[in-house]
């Protein structure tokens, strides 16, 4: 009897024990779960104006004078609703977004989210001039634009392939310009379809065949250069 009472006691106190790593397991995860729901919380209003989403911060600490993700997410909400998780800094995301869909490249465009990787930074492009350069709305988290707030620039192509911001010296390495999503600068695909003739259409990818489904195309005549636009249903 007493070595079954020993043993029961033996069980009693496993039980505790395994009651006790559930309770701080479940502790642990609710926990987690919480910090997860909350490590991304920012700010919806920032310097007056209001965003569609508080993924981001307004301001950085120590500088605490804006943040170039927080005006590029507020100036594309197309971006916003895809934006989840971390590893969405300045500079981090050319490759992501054009990895879920959006069209990135090379030429600026008004409304494109220019990306420079060195030094990491986002900006909105306002307008795109003669010479290569184009004029952005931005923040900066550094406080080395100024005190804080949205800035209006001009970035200028050096002749290195880097970019100087207004007449600054500091360099600017160029990843590229982020697009809307499903949508960018439009390219013409052609297919030759007689000997004075082929069919054309314009397309935002070199692999989309939407000529071949029914949409808009054009014929042009080799010969005479005439064309005129059809459309194709088969």
């Amino acid at each position: 009897m007493k070595r079954l009472n020993r043993f029961s006691k033996d069980i009693c106190s496993l039980t505790t024990c395994e009651v006790n790593v559930m309770r701080k397991t479940i502790f642990v995860f609710l926990f987690l779960l919480l910090f997860e729901a909350g490590a991304y919380a920012g700010d919806l209003t920032c310097y007056g104006y209001t965003s569609t989403t508080d993924h981001f911060s307004c301001n950085i600490s120590p500088a605490n004078s804006g943040n170039c993700v927080w005006w590029a997410v507020y100036k594309r909400p197309d971006i916003a609703e895809k934006i989840s998780g971390s590893g969405w800094d300045g500079g981090q995301w050319y490759d992501k977004l054009r990895d879920i869909g959006f069209f990135v490249g090379s030429v600026p465009k008004v409304g494109a989210i220019v990306e420079f990787s060195k030094p990491g930074h986002e900006a909105y492009v306002e307008s795109v001039l003669d010479d290569g350069a184009f004029t952005v709305s931005e923040m900066d988290a550094t406080g080395s634009f100024g005190s804080g707030g949205v800035y209006n620039a001009t970035y200028s192509p050096n002749s290195d392939g880097t970019y100087h911001r207004n007449s600054g010296s500091q360099k600017w390495t160029l990843n590229g310009f982020i697009y809307s999503f499903n949508s960018g600068p439009s390219i013409r695909l052609c297919a030759q379809i007689s000997a004075n003739r082929k069919v054309c259409w314009d397309t935002k990818n070199s692999v989309d065949k939407r000529c071949e489904s029914g949409s808009d195309c054009i014929i042009y005549d080799n010969a005479t250069k005439w064309q005129f636009r059809i459309l194709l249903f088969i």
